[in-house]
């Protein structure tokens, strides 16, 4: 039998490992204050960069195959509605949200997308 060493654990070859994501995406020993919304956290010396711990859509051979078409996609259409709508809250809803969070539970935003002429 064929076996490795990760730190004091012996596995063996073949064995399927799994990796928590969230768990070390929101580990208190790899972050400051890992559920609070700190983008700074990525800034060294006004440059933008990933921690090695930092596996959001995993990586290497296993990463989500798609993670470039999703990103690419996303900024596609980003762009398409923010060049042909003006795009705004409906005012009768109250959007008080928690400050710091990207997400707002199972509550979601009702747009008014109004389109712009050219």
């Amino acid at each position: 039998m064929i076996y490795f060493a990760v730190t004091d654990f012996a596995v063996k070859k073949g064995t399927v490992i799994f990796l928590n994501n969230r768990d070390l995406n929101f580990s208190e020993e790899c972050w400051n204050e890992p559920e609070k919304f700190m983008p700074e956290r990525f800034l060294v010396d006004g440059n933008v960069k990933k921690p090695e711990h930092f596996l959001p859509f995993s990586t290497g051979s296993r990463q989500c195959l798609g993670f470039k078409l999703a990103m690419w996609l996303t900024t596609a259409i980003i762009g398409n509605l923010c060049t042909n709508y003006e795009i705004s809250l409906e005012s009768k809803e109250n959007y008080d949200l928690p400050r710091n969070r990207l997400d707002i539970g199972s509550k979601s935003l009702n747009f008014v997308y109004t389109p712009i002429s050219h």
